[in-house]
């Protein structure tokens, strides 16, 4: 647990300094970007009122929902924020609430009438610091609380909402992380990761200062404080139970209890979040599989014992009375937001060991990571993991709109638009067919299977056909004929022994592919009998690959995108490197004299000048608010996958002659 700890730390470490390195915003040719803006839940917050209310982060979208009647949840309206929500608070009047976004930004958000939210103002955290939990002082202080990473307390003024000020800071010494915050009296509790909580006097809110220090509640991740206890998840290492006393000159912590992960169905667990319920049970959202939510009965904190689950993973949650509204983690099972209610009626009967579960009420599909995005026509077609397929609409590139979401397709990594057909690729043997000729009511049609061993890696178009060009791992290349999307058939393949095609490109009739090490180019001329032209081992895995003229483009990892050259005397050469170090490159696409290269957190998209593709030049780097995936771009439009962070689309390139090349430098006369 530690050690996954440390790989968290240095994770930060590099996030953080991703931003002070490509806070460049635009590409060259390309007006400001549009943003389909939505991903996984990372954070929920509900409030309790004459309207009830639950707020929760779908990516860098904050959404209002109406939780009056948990049983048919009702969404109200939207607010982007930019980048990743990771977490909320709720002013204890309704009024407002405050964001933070893992990036810089601390928003506050008037939500007074909850539809029709609107940006009041934001406050900026200075580059290599990240805001990541945040908390609304006592009634009246308009003071707001953010814990920020990996330093210490903010403490800022909210007084005059559209103009946030910094009062004062507390930094706390060491390397350790800060990563959540409550506010109870005149002290703010920090969950301080290996240093457990830490309690800092904000009587003095210019002049925050140490307090006391909770140590037995090592790595502890998340904080909630109802009444005078505090609940700190401390993910593998379960939830701290902590009384907590206020009244005198520091805070007193004292140890209630400790809920341990081997209390969990699984004889082990990784606890998120734990809130408690009106019937004085303790809810506990767990990222094991089949953990899910947990719920314990804490009468007694010094032996707590469990009630029972819910059998699916869950990350984020609050509690409204006896309700949990608990959403499910990116990359385990559907995308979803979910309302339970946790009844104790039969607690005597759980207790016995019969088992309580809690009980489905209500349920809002959300999106998930954004793990690939295509261009076809004006549509972008998305890749949402988890949350299966998406089809947006980007004739307004400045404004993408959401035309089709197609759950059905879990697990999608890969999707394609063959004419009025979606082929959705989920590493399966089985291709997921759509008809899309009414793009508002796609009709699933039958899965086209792609034989023993095979499995649906990558899928791309063939221009200009109807065919469908399949990486299908040890099923190597297919390429499928989707004249009729009901009955596709097989066109032409290369399987030959060994071969595990993952990434697939082609022009005209060659196809470029690329396994785990290795990169091979075949000639589909005569689609009866393929030519393989050559085959290169590489000493690193590869994770994208594009095809253009004669130049095969590699994206390799750390090792950046590798350009080969495929000759007349059937050898592959490599030519030159684009590097990325110290991030990976995950995708790339070329158009033209410009690649587009994909490369994660450090530093987003990277554009460089391949004319020379001995010497290729970096000539700009775009920040994302996501880990930038996969990327295509054709003459009107270049698009990327980031992830978490939704889809950003850059759109209506001016004519070569106007000024600016795709590689960034004026037209001579």
């Amino acid at each position: 647990m530690i050690k996954r700890l440390l790989v968290v730390r240095l994770f930060f470490a590099l996030y953080l300094c991703s931003h002070s390195l490509a806070a460049v915003s635009s590409i060259p040719g390309y007006p400001e970007s549009g943003h389909w803006p939505y991903g996984p839940v990372l954070a929920i917050e509900t409030h309790a009122g004459s309207q009830d209310l639950l707020l929760y982060g779908e990516g860098t979208v904050l959404q209002i929902v109406d939780a009056n009647n948990p049983e048919n949840l009702q969404r109200l309206s939207e607010v982007e924020t930019g980048f990743m929500i990771s977490s909320i608070d709720i002013l204890d009047n309704g009024q407002m609430a405050a964001v933070v976004d893992r990036n810089k930004w601390i928003s506050l958000i008037d939500i007074s009438d909850p539809a029709s939210p609107s940006l009041l103002g934001r406050y900026e955290v200075e580059d290599g610091r990240a805001p990541y939990g945040v908390a609304f002082g006592p009634a009246g202080s308009n003071k707001l609380y953010a814990a920020v990473a990996p330093a210490g307390l903010w403490v800022i003024d909210i007084s005059d909402p559209s103009m946030p000020t910094l009062d004062g800071s507390y930094i706390e010494p060491g390397t350790d992380f800060v990563f959540d915050v409550e506010v109870l009296g005149d002290f703010a509790f920090l969950a301080d990761d290996r240093d457990g909580v830490t309690a800092i006097d904000v009587s003095n809110p210019e002049q925050p200062e140490f307090s006391a220090r909770f140590l037995a509640a090592q790595l502890a991740s998340h904080i909630t404080i109802e009444g005078s206890r505090a609940y700190v998840a401390r993910q593998g290492e379960g939830v701290h139970i902590i009384d907590l006393d206020v009244s005198g000159p520091d805070a007193v912590m004292t140890e209630a209890g400790v809920v341990p992960t081997d209390l969990a169905p699984r004889g082990f667990g990784i606890y998120y979040r734990a809130e408690v319920a009106a019937n004085g049970s303790l809810l506990v959202t767990d990222g094991t599989r089949n953990n899910g939510l947990l719920v314990f009965d804490i009468t007694g904190p010094a032996s707590p014992s469990l009630l029972g689950n819910f059998e699916e993973s869950m990350f984020s949650l609050d509690v409204i009375d006896d309700v949990a509204f608990a959403a499910r983690p990116g990359g385990i099972g559907d995308s979803e937001v979910r309302s339970f209610r946790v009844e104790l009626s039969d607690r005597s009967d759980s207790l016995r060991g019969d088992g309580l579960t809690p009980i489905v009420l209500d349920q809002l599909a959300a999106f998930g990571e954004s793990f690939s995005a295509s261009i076809s026509g004006d549509l972008v077609v998305v890749g949402n993991e988890n949350a299966g397929a998406v089809i947006v609409d980007a004739s307004d590139p400045a404004n993408p709109v959401t035309r089709s979401h197609i759950p059905d397709a879990a697990s999608a990594r890969y999707a394609a638009i063959v004419n009025d057909t979606l082929i959705v690729a989920t590493y399966s043997r089985d291709l997921k067919v759509f008809d899309i000729s009414d793009l508002d009511n796609p009709v699933e049609l039958p899965d086209y299977d792609l034989g023993p061993g095979a499995a649906g890696y990558e899928v791309k178009p063939i221009p200009g056909t109807d065919r469908l060009l399949v990486g299908a791992n040890s099923g190597g290349i297919q390429i499928l004929d989707f004249s009729n999307p009901a009955n596709p058939t097989e066109f032409a393949s290369w399987k030959p022994e060994g071969a595990v095609n993952l990434h697939v490109a082609m022009e005209g009739d060659i196809v470029a592919s690329g396994g785990s090490n290795f990169v091979e180019v075949v000639d589909f001329s005569n689609p009866a009998s393929p030519v393989l032209i050559d085959s290169a081992t590489l000493p690193q895995i590869v994770l994208d690959i594009d095809f253009q003229d004669d130049l095969v483009y590699t994206a390799a990892g750390i090792n950046g995108v590798g350009i080969l050259q495929y000759l007349p005397n059937n050898q592959l050469e490599t030519l030159g490197v684009i590097p990325t170090s110290p991030t990976s490159a995950n995708g790339v696409a070329v158009f033209g004299d410009t690649a587009y290269v994909a490369a994660d957190t450090f530093w987003g998209i990277l554009i460089a000048d391949v004319s020379d593709p001995e010497d290729p030049q970096i000539v700009q780097a775009v920040n994302t608010p996501g880990n930038a995936n996969k990327v295509d771009a054709n003459a009107s439009m270049v698009v990327l996958a980031d992830r978490e962070g939704g889809v950003r689309i850059w759109g209506q390139a001016p004519p070569p002659e106007e000024l600016i090349f795709f590689d960034r430098f004026e037209a001579e006369d």
